[in-house]
């Protein structure tokens, strides 16, 4: 990533090019309304080769330093192989950078709440399913 490359949104940066069609798919997604609330995820895409294969450390050394986020989102090898095209979500607020997943069509609870600190990445961690997934929250 360009260290230069400040944007309005959290980023979602592509870093498997293996894929255009999930790469679409995933935007459309993520842009959909949510079918019982209407809401929609805020992300700039960066879908920029230079990315490939790139770690969430890589990327993380990289962030400009005015990245005003405490959160990244990415879209990896394991978004394209997976059944349910889950997403990377790293937290940014402390050296640890924990992570998880997330499904496209959930994304807009994570990216909604965290870029207005209305919740911190801790109380999402604590809805993940066995694989470290979030699913949204159960009643």
């Amino acid at each position: 990533m360009k260290e230069n490359q400040v944007t309005k949104n959290a980023n979602l940066i592509r870093t498997d090019f293996s894929d255009e069609n999930i790469w679409k798919e995933v935007l459309k997604t993520i842009t959909t309304p949510s079918k019982d609330y209407g809401f929609v995820s805020y992300v700039t895409p960066i879908n920029d080769i230079e990315n490939q294969f790139k770690t969430p450390e890589h990327l993380i050394a990289n962030l400009p330093k005015d990245y005003k986020f405490s959160f990244l989102i990415l879209f990896d090898s394991l978004t394209v192989i997976h059944k349910d095209n889950i997403l990377l979500c790293v937290d940014l607020s402390d050296k640890q950078h924990k992570s998880f997943r997330v499904k496209p069509c959930d994304l807009w609870m994570i990216e909604n709440n965290l870029s207005v600190a209305n919740m911190d990445f801790e109380e999402f961690s604590t809805s993940l399913d066995s694989n470290q997934i979030f699913d949204g929250f159960k009643q």
